[in-house]
């Protein structure tokens, strides 16, 4: 998917949030630059979207399964940056996802 499909891409409803959703494929698509993104490919809702795996699980988007998470021992929370936290809200404000 090139950068003009992801601006095209409708993004998931905010009442599949919490939702269990099933990743019926997983892609790697590379840029021009060489570098690899895995993508999870499902549906929802009647459309099709595709999610970029690492991105999504940083921001906490998705959780993986819970026998692929680090353990809270191996791996302590991270502090949040309230500033980091406030530029998400707002641009999710912008984007109409949150009100």
């Amino acid at each position: 998917m090139g950068s003009k499909d992801r601006a095209k891409a409708t993004p998931l409803a905010a009442d599949y949030s919490g939702k269990k959703i099933i990743v019926d494929e997983l892609t790697i698509v590379a840029n021009q630059a060489g570098e690899s993104t895995l993508y999870g490919l499902f549906a929802a809702g009647g459309h099709s979207y595709q999610l970029a795996i690492e991105p999504a699980i940083k921001t906490g988007e998705l959780l993986p399964p819970v026998k692929y998470r680090p353990s809270a021992q191996a791996s302590p929370a991270l502090p949040v940056v309230v500033a980091d936290e406030l530029i998400k809200l707002k641009a999710q404000l912008a984007a109409g996802t949150i009100s």
